[in-house]
């Protein structure tokens, strides 16, 4: 792991991530910090869940974190590297055309500048695409929206807060619905944390409202994550009480209310609950990498509006401790995937689990076709449909990739 942020982080959390198993067949490109294509085709086992692609920057370089962030929409997948060129950061547009993924575009910000970490976090919705960049301003934030216009991505607008303070870190997380972005900012207010809602109108991006937790303290780090579906926001708070808290709001004509808190069911102190977080209709996914004894835990949640019910913990058949399962998580209709990226000396491991009946269903574990110790497979993780892309922030030599698996 590399960076000031990710030493302190790493002591705590673990990663939650979806993967794909497949035996590597073929590679095609070059190595990290070689010019060719940025995208490696990987022929894979006939049954399960296939790895179909690895994808690696153009002008990867050692320590860049290519990997530190993922999000996908369809054909279109964004990878953040927040520690390229002197942490200026940069994040990456990969297109699938047929069965190829290639990139097409490398975005960064109009007022880049070292420390930045722009792409700590990323997140797609349609033609939008949102960065985070919580280093800028000696720590104040900044979050940028970029929008596609005839298959080129232009930067459209710029976010700070309006009551920004140093150390709020705003871009720590985002994400993006419709005409909509939520930026967090876990450290603001002696971190009790904040949300942020900007609505597009007539090409401008207005602060719509700033959003907090009814009982949010000091420390409680809300906006650490996010996740959206339609009029659902999730929300995390995960020092909350000692193990962490999300957070539930929904919009009713414009207006965004609080109408549920969750908890896990058998949470405990440092369990850091709701590290990441995924919601898909009635589904919410949280993820507990600290959670006995940092084996981890993910939790499945299901309802509507203010009613939510704990309806299943799935748990890795191989699962031990320091693995960090549940550092991230996906969500796409029942299909559940979490990530484990210290498992096997931190080679790292996803998992696939498959509504049946009334539980979840473990699938074949996912892995690299590239596999080895230190690479943190499963760092981050999306899931569209049944495409899933799953981060390797520590790969390559730690230049970092990212896999593309078919669920």
């Amino acid at each position: 792991m590399s960076g000031n942020n990710r030493a302190v982080i790493s002591t705590v959390l673990f990663a939650v991530v979806v993967a794909l198993t497949g035996s590597l067949v073929l590679f095609l490109g070059s190595a990290a910090g070689a010019a060719g294509p940025s995208h490696r085709v990987v022929a894979a086992k006939a049954h399960g869940p296939r790895q179909l692609s690895e994808l690696i920057a153009s002008d990867a370089w050692t320590g860049d974190d290519f990997g530190w962030s993922v999000a996908v929409s369809g054909s279109t997948a964004v990878v953040g590297a927040p520690y390229a060129g002197a942490y200026k950061g940069a994040a990456y547009i990969f297109s699938k055309t047929g069965k190829t993924w290639t990139q097409t575009q490398t975005l960064s910000a109009s007022d880049a500048a070292p420390g930045n970490e722009f792409g700590w976090s990323v997140a797609i919705s349609g033609t939008t695409v949102a960065v985070g960049s919580p280093g800028t301003y000696f720590g104040i934030g900044t979050a940028y929206v970029f929008t596609d216009t005839g298959g080129t991505w232009t930067q459209q607008s710029e976010f700070s807060a309006t009551d920004a303070m140093g150390g709020d870190k705003f871009g720590y997380s985002v994400v993006t619905s419709g005409s909509s972005v939520m930026v967090g900012a876990d450290g603001h207010s002696a971190r009790k944390g904040a949300v942020y809602i900007y609505t597009e109108n007539a090409g401008s991006w207005p602060l719509q409202v700033e959003l907090t937790a009814s009982d949010g303290l000091p420390s409680d780090m809300f906006g650490w994550s996010m996740a959206v579906s339609g009029s659902t926001l999730v929300v995390s708070a995960v020092r909350h009480a000692a193990n962490g808290a999300i957070y539930v709001f929904t919009d009713t004509g414009g207006t965004w209310s609080q109408v549920a808190e969750l908890k896990a069911g058998d949470g405990a102190d440092d369990d850091y609950f709701g590290d990441k977080v995924a919601v898909s209709g009635r589904l919410i996914v949280a993820g507990a990498p600290g959670h006995n004894k940092t084996t981890g835990a993910a939790y499945i949640f299901r309802g509507a509006g203010a009613n939510w019910t704990e309806v299943g913990e799935p748990t890795a058949s191989d699962g031990a401790a320091n693995n960090c399962f549940g550092w991230s998580v996906g969500l796409s209709g029942t299909t559940v995937l979490v990530g484990a990226e210290q498992h096997n000396a931190a080679a790292g491991a996803a998992y696939v689990f498959k509504k049946s009946g009334s539980t979840w269903k473990q699938q074949p574990d996912l892995t690299a076709g590239d596999a080895a110790a230190g690479n943190e497979f499963g760092y981050s993780a999306s899931l569209s449909g049944n495409t899933a892309v799953i981060g390797a922030d520590n790969a390559e030599g730690g230049a970092g990739s990212a896999y593309i698996f078919k669920v």
